[in-house]
């Protein structure tokens, strides 16, 4: 839990910093609170310094099909998904005896689909966090990664660090014992310390590829088992939450993906058209794609750092990278077991299927029940 200042009037303090900001927004059932921290966070940076910003026309138009195209999929199943969120928000204004706007604001986004997510999977997240002891956590990803990359990690003692938490590991061939690197691992932010050691070496577009790929293990029963203990007995999760917990992956996946393409369409027309008003692009891809209106006043492209943190112009590719990610785990992984050692190729299989094969949406819709 956090631990939150208090005022004089023994009332807490809270920031738009994100571990304040989010559990406000998924939690609290006061909507004018809500609406209070949304136009808040969302004028967080002045709009003169935004437009000091000069972005070039380097913007890769090439995805734009594809949003198009999966924006046109996913209609069926975001209008459930809204459909079921109004009705949410309708009974409860009734049983709070509050006024029913019948819409679905910008403030109301996170906490009714945070609701969607309790409802419909009865996923309790404060006990599920008691069986995921970062020791546990850590311990049963490294030995996945060993396991299905065919590494050793061997920590290297009286490390020099800059703190007491952050580790050094030695990584070795498993079959040869020959020494390909090192690595810290450090799970807790520091000031000025993100991006100290780390980069990349492929295209932009590419980038998250790998990542989202693994991303997968954390929603399957024997990685889950790897990786949890319960902190007081170690006990496991048991396989009834794991499956609810599998099924839950799915809850407001339309309006998630939707609000992805409203951001990839904010960024590229930002980096072909330098003459439109930031504030009001935004507003009208939210209602022409997402259909929830932007809070006036607010001006949401200000405070999105990657529009000039090394994504300018190709913010797509966190959704395309996902298609390229999804058909690399169903075409690879899914058919041979997502453990089995056999399937250590990654590098091969994941350049064969991205240099050699056409963009196809099939697994991602796979991946979406689509």
């Amino acid at each position: 839990q956090l631990l939150l200042e208090k005022t004089e009037e023994d009332k807490y303090k809270i920031t738009l910093k994100y571990p304040h900001y989010f559990p406000v927004m998924k939690k609290c059932c006061i909507s004018e609170t809500r609406r209070k921290m949304e136009s808040a966070f969302n004028t967080r940076c002045k709009e003169v310094h935004f437009r000091d910003l000069l972005f070039i026309e380097h913007a890769d138009l090439k995805a734009i099909f594809v949003s198009d195209d999966l924006s046109k999929k996913l209609k069926p199943l975001v209008e459930k998904e809204r459909e079921f969120i109004l009705d949410l928000k309708k009974k409860e204004c009734q049983e709070r005896n509050c006024d029913y706007d019948g819409r679905i604001n910008a403030w109301d986004l996170h906490y009714y689909m945070n609701k969607t997510e309790e409802l419909k999977y009865s996923i309790d997240q404060e006990k599920l966090k008691e069986y995921f002891p970062i020791e546990a956590v850590t311990e049963g990803l490294l030995n996945i990664y060993q396991k299905l990359l065919g590494l050793v990690f061997e920590q290297v003692e009286s490390a020099h660090v800059w703190h007491d938490s952050v580790t050094l590991y030695t990584v070795k061939d498993n079959s040869t014992g020959e020494t390909l690197g090192q690595f810290y691992l450090d799970l807790y932010p520091r000031y000025l310390q993100q991006d100290l050691f780390s980069g990349t070496n492929v295209e932009t577009d590419f980038v998250e590829v790998p990542s989202q790929m693994f991303e997968n293990w954390v929603w399957e029963k024997e990685p889950l088992q790897q990786m949890s203990r319960h902190y007081k007995d170690e006990s496991h999760v048991a396989d009834a939450l794991l499956e609810k917990l599998a099924a839950s992956r799915l809850a407001n996946t339309g309006l998630l993906t939707l609000r992805q393409i409203v951001l990839s369409k904010v960024d590229q027309a930002l980096h072909t058209k330098p003459s439109v008003d930031p504030g009001d692009e935004y507003a009208k891809y939210c209602m022409e794609i997402l259909g929830i209106p932007a809070t006036p006043g607010t001006n949401m492209p200000a405070t999105f750092g990657h529009l000039a943190g090394g994504y300018d112009g190709q913010y797509y590719g966190y959704l395309w990278s996902e298609v390229f990610s999804m058909d690399i785990f169903y075409s690879c992984f899914m058919q041979e077991g997502i453990m089995n050692p056999k399937v250590l190729s990654f590098e091969d299989s994941c350049c064969a299927l991205c240099l050699n094969s056409p963009t196809n949406l099939d697994n991602f819709l796979i991946s979406q029940q689509l």
